[in-house]
This record gives C-alpha cells, structure tokens and sequence, in this order.
C-alpha cells in the first residue's frame, strides 16, 4: 500500500515514522466515538461490530509496537 503511494508522493522519513502514531489515534478515535454512540443509545449492529473489530486491531498495533510497525506494514 505504502509504496504505490510512494509511487505517486514520496513521503518524507520524518512523515513514514509518524505513520505509526496516526494509524493508533486513528484507530483509538474511532473505537471512542463508536463507543459513545453506543452508550448514548444511537448504536447498530454494523457501529457494535465495527468497534469490536478496531478494539482488536488497536490491541495489536500497541502488541507490535512502532519498530515492528515499520518493518512490517511500511517496510522500512
């Protein structure tokens, strides 16, 4: 995914090393605005399911840490 975005903007080191700290605030925003919405009483299935399913994925970004990230998911 990284590098055919690459392919079109390079992306700085300064801007791939942060990469990390976006996807878990992405990820942690988005299991707390779900979550609110479930305990305010505006929740669905799909809004249950999908904060269910970031709660795991949240898990394991924290699990694998930034160095992993890097090597892994950006290949750096």
């Amino acid at each position: 995914m990284f590098e055919g975005y690459s392919s079109v903007i390079k992306l700085s080191d300064k801007e791939l090393n942060m990469l990390y700290d976006v996807v878990i605030a992405r990820f942690t925003l988005s299991v707390s605005i779900g979550r609110e919405t479930i305990l305010s009483g505006g929740g669905n299935d799909y809004i249950e399911k999908c904060v269910n399913e970031n709660i795991v994925y949240l898990q394991k970004l924290t699990n694998f840490g930034r160095e992993t990230f890097n090597k892994v998911v950006i290949g750096i």
